[in-house]
């Protein structure tokens, strides 16, 4: 299939798995299903951003992706609550936490009810139509390399931060970021040539993903006051960011120096 035609059909594919995913939060909005949507999210602004100027910036598209965004935007504070528990009852089974427990299953359903708003206001707006005749595979090609060549820039910069530094929480997270986008870019044009780079890509999304976890449960408990009493908890999430980080350390080190290799 062309590039053109990988493209218009991922469009196609990631604008209807958005709808779904939609429907299913707006039908149980569980912790799940809210992750489910804001990778839904994501990998829709990866396609767009591959698409030429005139379409990604087209008054249409704009008008798609505002609500696209605001929706992700309101998910967040409601994703933070679910690491947090998530954290919590993975780590202890104590009585003395269940009223903090509580509070801060409290504390999510009116975030959850302005999720639900914005899911609204998203199932009011139909993506733009974009089919294989509006687009060109060189032009594709050409967009796609330049950011393939963007994120690799990225990683090598901050890879080697990170490493020299594991206390610098939001560098963490741009890698991870740029992590996802490089895969999910890769993954829409499927070839041999990058299955290692995919797979490199998802396991550092994974360890990364558990270590910023533990970053807004640690910031969460500070900024809500339940360093004390959450400390059995903290302790053992240390423990396993500390693990984790070796796990990236170890591979980031055997691994970054290849990449750049792997997409020319």
């Amino acid at each position: 299939m062309s590039k053109a035609g990988q493209l218009s059909q991922g469009y196609r594919r990631a604008s209807k798995d958005l709808r779904a995913k939609v429907k299913r939060l707006q039908a149980n909005p569980t912790a799940d299903n809210l992750h489910d949507l804001r990778t839904s999210i994501r990998r829709l602004e990866a396609v767009v951003d591959l698409f030429p100027k005139n379409i990604r910036k087209s008054k249409k598209m704009r008008k798609f992706l505002a609500p696209c965004r605001k929706l992700f935007r309101s998910t967040t504070p409601v994703r933070d609550i679910d690491v947090v528990l998530q954290s919590i009852n993975s780590n202890t089974s104590e009585e003395r936490i269940q009223p903090i427990v509580s509070k801060i299953k409290q504390d999510r359903d009116p975030l959850v009810s302005n999720v639900l708003h914005f899911a609204e206001l998203l199932e009011e707006i139909d993506p733009p139509r974009i089919t294989k005749s509006d687009l060109s595979s060189r032009e594709i090609a050409k967009r796609r390399d330049k950011i393939i060549r963007r994120l690799v820039a990225k990683l090598e910069e901050e890879v080697p931060i990170v490493l020299g530094d594991f206390r610098k929480i939001k560098e963490l997270h741009d890698v991870r970021k740029e992590c996802k986008m490089l895969r999910y870019i890769l993954e829409l044009f499927p070839s041999d040539r990058y299955d290692d780079l995919v797979k490199l890509m998802r396991n550092w999304q994974t360890i990364l993903g558990t270590i910023r976890d533990i970053d807004v449960t640690q910031q969460f408990a500070e900024e809500k006051g339940f360093v004390e009493d959450l400390e059995g908890v903290l302790t053992k999430l240390r423990f396993s960011r500390d693990k984790m980080l070796g796990s990236f350390s170890s591979s980031a080190r055997q691994e970054m120096s290849v990449i750049p290799a792997e997409i020319v």
